[in-house]
């Protein structure tokens, strides 16, 4: 609190949609941390959060999902769900 971040809409820079409007007077800002400094990004909804080690990262997959391979580390499989993991410094830089 008390800091001013730049927000960025990560649907629309990435060319994949953008954010509705009268969702920006929701709580719907994350804040991460870049190697540039703080950012916000504009989220659909946060279900929460979870843990895992590196080590359980695996390369992209071959299957598009509409997003640039090159802002993409890899996925992690979580239960039945695998979510993918974006690189913010290739994508901030």
């Amino acid at each position: 609190r008390g800091k001013i971040v730049p927000v960025v809409d990560l649907k629309r820079y990435m060319g994949i949609g953008k954010f509705p409007n009268e969702a920006l007077n929701r709580n719907s800002i994350v804040i991460i941390e870049t190697l540039k400094g703080e950012v916000g990004i504009l989220a659909d909804k946060v279900a929460g959060s979870i843990k895992f080690v590196e080590s359980s990262i695996v390369p992209e997959p071959i299957v598009s999902i509409g997003i640039d391979t090159e802002y993409i580390t890899g996925v992690v499989q979580v239960d039945v769900d695998l979510l993918v993991i974006l690189d913010i410094n290739a994508i901030f830089l």
